[in-house]
């Protein structure tokens, strides 16, 4: 009987091993949790899940898809004239020199702009479903997705009046 134990054991503790680092999936549609991502510029790092309490709009985008570029710039500009929420602006260009002198001719706020590495853009793009395009996310104060692609201004003004 303990022969058997032993033989049994190390199969139940490498099933604990695996169910203990299952990690569900992330789901990057409404009314989910956002998922997890770590911005980093120069010296300055944060992570979604340290603007909780705020209501945060996401922005993907690439300068080889100019209607993503325009809407960065609207949602930028919205965010500033709003103060209500945080503008949070991820750039997917290959070449970060584009992406430094984009943020300068398209006059962007330069705090919250973030450039994925290389090495990160399939990941995050696929977290966040930008195979087919560039998005932009609202997420409230408690970290749930409660808008995709939201028109900045007057949908924005209203989510964030509440």
């Amino acid at each position: 009987m303990i022969k058997n134990m032993l033989k049994f054991a190390p199969l139940g503790i490498l099933c604990l091993l695996t169910s203990a680092s299952y990690q569900a999936p992330a789901d990057s549609r409404v009314g989910q949790s956002a998922p997890y991502l770590k911005l980093t510029s120069g010296e300055f790092s944060t992570t979604l899940d340290a603007l909780k309490g705020d209501y945060v709009l996401l922005s993907f985008w690439d300068s080889a898809d100019p209607q993503s570029r325009i809407n960065n710039m609207q949602n930028d500009r919205a965010a500033t004239e709003n103060g209500k929420y945080i503008h949070v602006s991820v750039n997917l260009d290959e070449s970060r020199g584009v992406w430094e002198q984009m943020v300068i001719t398209d006059g962007l706020t330069p705090f919250y702009q973030f450039h994925v590495e290389a090495g990160n853009r399939d990941e995050v793009a696929s977290v966040w479903r930008l195979q087919e395009g560039c998005h932009s996310y609202l997420i409230d104060p408690q970290g749930q997705i409660i808008a995709i692609d939201p028109e900045a201004g007057l949908e924005l003004t209203a989510l964030t009046n509440g």
